[in-house]
């Protein structure tokens, strides 16, 4: 059974064929031309195309430009026309066309003569085709992309210019207003000739620059702007030359772009171009001259196959990256070179000697060096050198130091240096052939240098110092064991072994706990010796409970040792302790209830000294009146010791004189009562507290007050000193009465400190003591800050000082 189907006849028709259907027409030819001698065209011959061709050309060419300038012709939208109506038939149809015109005659017939058109839909050689043949009319009628597809120069001297299509086109440049063309075959070159009389600043175009191969030497023009961005299949551009006689001070612009093809620029004496020139869409140059310009940097690919370069001595930044085929690089000075950056370059290019060549601060990356120092004093004057550089990173940013890495060669290098230049510069590799490293002895911490070995080639290292020591701690005794990699460790069996660089040991030592001697004491008397009591152990004293020599183990029991003998660090004394009856804390009960107990005897059960009542005794303020002794004080009456001794915590309102100023007799003598004579028996404090404070005092207790014997120092009429005797109720104390018979309560001299009642700022106060042969003063205890040592001095008697109140019940 028969397949039939309707196939759209030569809907697959290739652009540029002949009658008979083969493709031999390329998108330049023309109406006049022949293949294999063949007319292009039937009809060329006739006298009315011959005519209309002749006739009419600008004609022909102005409505060309009109065309393309508006739009209405275009490559665009001729390919969009054929898309779109080749885009209703699917790719099925195509190659069912294809089986039956070319497959199936070669398949059935064995002929292939159209099997050359097998080419599906025709889409990629229609666009080929079409692209070509617009670009082809365009540089004919000058028109449509051929007049943006431009060179530009400026030109400062007359000169033809010759130039090599890559593509059929024809060749045109504009000289000024003046248009010169020629059809133009790719691969032969064309003379235009300049039509001007003087060329001077004149704009020069050429062109189609992007189907132009080669556009000569135009260094004739002395060119001054130069425009090459869009020449993209330009293979050798020359705006300068290499002779001695010649010198272009016109050009001070170039631009090129992305001159993928470009093998060649030459530049060459060109003093005025000083710009930085940048080529780094040229990926293929080859060869490159500057020499003679004045450019200061040149902006290359980064990688090619770049052979040549020369370049002025004004270039400030020289960078060149992965051009591994360069072997002439010409410059003829590098002192004003501030940015170096080559990145594996060839070996024909001195990295090291350009290096050692520019100023100091320049800033440097260089990648893959390959550079011999010979020795290790060049080793370090290379990195010495590197140290007064800054650098670049991968980015270009700033660096503070110089970027290299790569391999330098040395003969012999210490590990020290191997180790600086680790350091600062991680990314270089130092080849030697032999390595001397040192091997540094320290004490355990490292604080202290012992001896250096040098070693070569990884051998094993011999300390040849002293015995390394240590002193002992209060808790270890040391001895020396060897040495360690790292301060204060361990004894380490390798650490002097296979030295390939440079090591730093430390003294190891192993320890032994101390042991020390506890001594138990009771006041100076030793007690019981412990012995061979390591650090941080206990001694446990085993003898018989001790007791105080201040009194019955009841007053005063033993409380344990101080120190305890405990944690011992060393050789330690421990001393008894012993409590005190000294309790300070307010009395709960009443003075009625104290009176009653006192009466009962159970006060010295119920009351320890240092305990304190308050007495309110009116304008002098509330006083808290302080037990300072237990049965202490003699009765006058001779019938024992008074219960209990009150001392004022607090100093009375009032301040108050000791006695008048003292009194000459007209005999020579000192009148008694006055100033220090006849002492507290006489004076008038003594009197001030029987007549004025003791009226003060509630009557409960006042009705109790016991008249104690009371002894003192006091001078008589002849200022001579004596001691007297006095019976008294209410009374201050002296200095020395404090700290003896009440050494309890004042078991430190700052406890004698006092304030007057209702502030909490020490004051002086009287002591019932006269300055011993002094008939004007009394000692008084002066006022100083706590914790400080009180002074017990003497002033004059008429002054006023703090009361202290105190009496017995």
């Amino acid at each position: 059974m028969g397949k039939w189907c309707f196939l759209p006849y030569d809907f697959d028709t290739g652009l540029g064929i002949n009658n008979e259907g083969s493709l031999v027409f390329g998108y330049e030819l023309e109406d006049i031309d022949q293949v294999a001698g063949a007319d292009v065209y039937n009809g060329q011959h006739s006298v009315l195309w011959t005519n209309l061709r002749q006739a009419y050309f600008e004609e022909i060419k102005a409505m060309y430009q009109t065309l393309r300038s508006t739009g209405k012709l275009s490559y665009e939208d001729t390919e969009r026309r054929f898309e779109e109506h080749q885009a209703k038939w699917p790719e099925a149809v195509f190659n069912e066309d294809a089986y039956f015109k070319y497959l199936a005659p070669l398949i059935e017939d064995n002929s292939a003569a159209y099997l050359s058109m097998l080419q599906g839909s025709k889409a990629e050689q229609r666009k080929w085709w079409l692209y070509n043949r617009y670009r082809y009319l365009d540089s004919k009628y000058n028109a449509g992309d051929a007049l943006s597809d431009v060179i530009t120069v400026r030109g400062y001297a007359k000169a033809d210019i010759t130039v090599t299509p890559y593509a059929d086109i024809y060749a045109s440049v504009k000289y000024g207003s003046y248009l010169v063309q020629q059809r133009a075959l790719r691969g032969n070159s064309y003379t235009l000739i300049c039509p001007l009389d003087n060329v001077n600043d004149t704009e020069i175009y050429i062109y189609s620059a992007s189907q132009l191969k080669d556009v000569g030497d135009l260094s004739g023009l002395m060119v001054g702007y130069a425009e090459f961005a869009l020449a993209t299949k330009l293979q050798s551009l020359k705006l300068g030359d290499a002779s001695a006689d010649y010198s272009n001070t016109n050009l001070t612009d170039l631009h090129l772009g992305n001159n993928v093809l470009l093998r060649t620029l030459d530049v060459r004496n060109c003093p005025n171009l000083t710009q930085a020139v940048d080529v780094s869409g040229c990926t293929n140059l080859e060869h490159v001259y500057f020499d003679g310009t004045g450019i200061t940097g040149l902006l290359l690919p980064v990688g090619g196959i770049l052979k040549t370069l020369h370049l002025p001595a004004t270039i400030t930044n020289l960078t060149i990256r992965n051009q591994a085929s360069l072997t002439d690089l010409s410059i003829p000075s590098y002192a004003g070179i501030s940015t170096l950056r080559l990145e594996n370059v060839s070996s024909a290019v001195d990295s090291k000697a350009i290096l050692q060549a520019v100023p100091a601060n320049s800033r440097v990356r260089l990648i893959g060096i390959d550079w011999a120092a010979g020795d290790a004093d060049t080793l370090m004057a290379i990195i010495a050198l590197l140290d007064t550089m800054r650098g670049l990173d991968e980015a270009g940013n700033n660096t503070d130091m110089a970027q290299v890495s790569g391999t330098i060669s040395v003969d012999t290098v210490t590990g020290a240096q191997l180790a600086e230049i680790a350091g600062k510069y991680p990314d270089i590799r130092v080849a030697y052939e032999h390595v001397t490293s040192n091997l540094y002895f320290y004490n355990e911490d490292g604080s202290t240098l012992l001896y250096t070995q040098a070693i070569v080639d990884g051998g094993n290292g011999t300390y040849s110092g002293s015995t390394p020591t240590k002193a002992s701690t209060a808790q270890y005794s040391y001895s020396f064991a060897g040495w360690s990699k790292k301060p204060g460790g361990t004894a380490d069996s390798t650490a002097l072994q296979a030295v390939t660089a440079d090591r730093s040991v430390y003294a190891a030592f192993t320890s032994v706990v101390r042991k020390y001697t506890v001594y138990f004491y009771n006041g100076s008397t030793l007690l019981q010796r412990v012995d061979n009591v390591p650090y941080g152990g206990s001694a446990t004293y085993t003898g018989d409970t001790p007791v105080s020599s201040e009194g019955s183990a009841e007053d005063y029991p033993f409380e344990g040792w101080q120190p305890t003998g405990k944690n011992i660090t060393g050789n330690t004394s421990c001393y008894a302790q012993f409590g005190s009856p000294l309790e300070e804390k307010e009395i709960a009960d009443d003075w009625a209830t104290i009176i009653a107990n006192i009466d009962n005897g159970t006060y010295k059960t119920k009351y320890k000294i240092g305990n304190y009542k308050p007495l309110d005794l009116g304008a002098e303020g509330i006083i808290n009146m302080q037990i300072a002794a237990l049965d202490k004080d003699e009765c006058a009456d001779g019938s024992g010791t008074a219960p209990i001794t009150w001392i004022g915590k607090e100093l009375l309102a009032s301040m108050h004189e000791m006695n008048p100023g003292v009194v000459k007799n007209a005999d020579g003598t000192y009148l008694e009562g006055t100033g220090s004579v006849g002492g507290w028996e006489k004076c008038e404090m003594r009197s001030y507290l029987k007549s004025t404070i003791k009226p003060l005092i509630p009557t409960v207790v006042k009705s109790r007050i016991v008249e104690v014997v009371k002894t003192q120092d006091a001078n008589n009429i002849n200022q001579e000193k004596y001691t007297q005797t006095t019976r008294d109720d209410v009374w201050i104390p002296y200095g020395g009465e404090l700290k003896s018979k009440y050494k309890v309560l004042y078991p430190k001299t700052e406890n004698i400190l006092k304030a007057i009642v209702g502030t909490d700022v020490s004051a002086d106060w009287w002591s019932r003591i006269a300055k011993p042969n002094n008939v004007s003063d009394y000692i008084y205890i002066k006022a100083n800050a706590p914790g400080q040592f009180i002074d017990f001095i003497s002033d004059s008697s008429i002054l006023t000082k703090g009361v202290c109140l105190c009496f017995c019940t």
